[in-house]
């Protein structure tokens, strides 16, 4: 009830409140369901496969591309791996650091950057390629390395330089 002086009650301060953290609680629960999440490992491993298909279509104009997996630590600065693994027509890798990879494909020509991080392997960012790969007598490449793209007859080339 409103009193004489056209004040409000503390019953209808209190309705009003109610309300609009009724209304925000709402807005915000809309915002999380719709708005999607950003998360640091599958962006960077994005980044890495955009960098990687750039260094590719290098090579397919004839040139040599280059590309090079810098370290990167977690927000709790905890080290995370990232690695370009080379399925080829393969489900899973594994190397000699006890990790293995699975593919989230089963295509003939698939390559993915692949992040490691407390036992947990994620491959998300990854691509079909029109040609085989040869990568230096294994099937990945770690942090710190770098490699050659050189576009062959009919296969791509991944040295280590």
């Amino acid at each position: 009830m409103k009193s004489k002086k056209g004040e409000l009650t503390t019953n209808e301060l209190l309705e009003i409140i109610l309300v609009v953290a009724g209304i925000v609680l709402l807005a915000v629960f809309f915002y999380s369901l719709v708005s999607p999440m950003w998360d640091k490992g599958d962006e960077t491993s994005k980044a890495y496969l955009e960098s990687l298909m750039s260094q590719i279509e290098t090579a397919d104009d004839g040139g040599v591309g280059e590309f090079f997996i810098w370290p990167i630590e977690s927000n709790e600065g905890d080290p995370v791996g990232y690695y370009l693994v080379y399925f080829g027509d393969k489900l899973s890798i594994s190397f000699a650091e006890e990790r293995s990879f699975v593919s989230g494909g089963d295509n003939k020509n698939y390559v993915c950057i692949c992040s490691s991080s407390e036992e947990v392997e994620i491959c998300n960012a990854c691509k079909d390629l029109k040609f085989p790969v040869i990568l230096s007598g294994e099937s990945y490449i770690g942090k710190g390395e770098k490699i050659a793209i050189t576009k062959m007859e009919d296969y791509y080339e991944f040295k280590r330089v």
